[in-house]
């Protein structure tokens, strides 16, 4: 519905009818992203990945902008909104991911340069996925790992791609 109502969204659906998996989602919009831009003579150097509930901040696009001419990826801190106590199994899922995000992550990157992707809030570079493309062909996510983009960090480290964690907090503007 709401792609026929707004022209800047793109409907992809996958050709298997499911179950399935994010990777498997995450290379049909790849694939879909490259269609587009053929069909309308145009190139995207920028991919930014989030999941459709994540609220994304406008500023973060000036970042990405700004930042991914001089790295390969990038990955913003992802933080639970507020919610309801009641939520319990929720809360336990965003105060680790948050823990993680804000402890975790930065001190992995200082240590070893090895950022772990989130999976949203995920930054790339077009360098990314045509480096991908060239050790494995149509497959950028990977379909056989429930972590897909886990691997896919580590397969750009091992690649020598240059990825950062940007631990800023883009708050909003009435804060």
């Amino acid at each position: 519905r709401l792609a026929k109502e707004y022209a800047q969204i793109i409907k992809v659906v996958t050709p298997l009818p499911g179950p399935t998996t994010k990777a498997d989602c995450l290379n049909n919009v790849y694939k879909m992203i490259k269609q587009y831009e053929e069909r309308h003579d145009v190139n995207f150097d920028i991919i930014v990945m989030h999941d459709a509930e994540d609220v994304v901040h406008p500023h973060s696009f000036l970042l990405y902008n700004y930042l991914i001419p001089r790295v390969d990826v990038m990955q913003l801190p992802i933080l639970p909104l507020p919610t309801s106590w009641r939520r319990i199994v929720h809360w336990t899922y965003a105060d680790e991911f948050s823990e993680t995000h804000m402890k975790d992550v930065p001190v992995r990157e200082k240590i070893s340069g090895f950022v772990p992707f989130a999976g949203v809030g995920t930054g790339f570079s077009r360098r990314v996925f045509h480096a991908l493309e060239q050790i494995s062909g149509h497959e950028i996510f990977n379909e056989k790992s429930m972590a897909e983009d886990y691997s896919m960090s580590k397969k750009l480290r091992l690649m020598g791609l240059k990825t950062i964690f940007v631990n800023l907090v883009l708050a909003d503007d009435k804060s």
